[in-house]
């Protein structure tokens, strides 16, 4: 907490909680909170209110990137991509034999 002290800005991770104690550690120059988090619960934002204290997150950065992992995931698991990756890597793929189903889409 000694680092904060008279600092105009905070930037931190959702491990690190920004509450009254913090604040009032900071001092009354402290103008932005800053998290690289998505969400706001390690932070009182009444507290930041009150003392006007402007917050920066970053709402919906993963939503697009949690969307086509789920579809690599679908994909990888419904072709058996790592199945096959494992019978290349221990040379027991041969060609046209398969000891796995390689899937199609209805």
């Amino acid at each position: 907490m000694a680092k904060i002290y008279g600092v105009d800005a905070v930037f931190c991770v959702i491990t690190d909680k920004i509450d009254n104690e913090v604040l009032d550690h900071a001092g009354s120059q402290l103008k932005v909170v800053a998290s690289m988090s998505v969400g706001l619960d390690h932070i009182d934002i009444s507290s930041l209110q009150k003392r006007d204290i402007k917050i920066g997150y970053t709402p919906n950065v993963l939503t697009e990137s949690t969307a086509e992992l789920i579809i690599a995931l679908l994909l990888a698991t419904s072709r058996h991509v790592v199945h096959a990756n494992l019978a290349i890597y221990k040379y027991a793929y041969k060609y046209g034999t398969y000891s796995f189903d390689l899937g199609t889409f209805s």
